[in-house]
């Protein structure tokens, strides 16, 4: 009971609990494991690109600069921050190919 838990806190679904919890077979383990780590693995380098941007907007010195902003902007004085725009530089060059 603590081991299937263990493996729901882990963020694991319920056939692979069941599947780890009734076979002691290492190929078995891998099968299933292998692709949640890599799922959590990618979650962690996204978070982590989440946080350098957002560290770096509040690290960011620069006052506000005009732009042209689109209506409907969170800016009601028409201005952005110069820290926003590059965040969202740096968003842009991680979407390219």
């Amino acid at each position: 009971m603590a081991t299937s838990l263990l493996l729901k806190e882990a963020g694991l679904g319920l056939n692979t609990i069941r599947s780890l919890t009734t076979s002691a077979d290492r190929a078995t383990r891998h099968a299933n494991l292998s692709p949640a780590a890599e799922e959590l693995r990618s979650t962690i380098a996204a978070a982590r690109a989440s946080l350098e941007l957002i560290e770096s907007g509040l690290d960011c010195e620069f006052e506000d600069s005009p732009s042209a902003r689109p209506t409907g902007g969170s800016s009601p004085s028409g201005l952005v921050p110069l820290c926003e725009i590059v965040v969202l530089y740096r968003q842009h060059l991680c979407t390219l190919p």
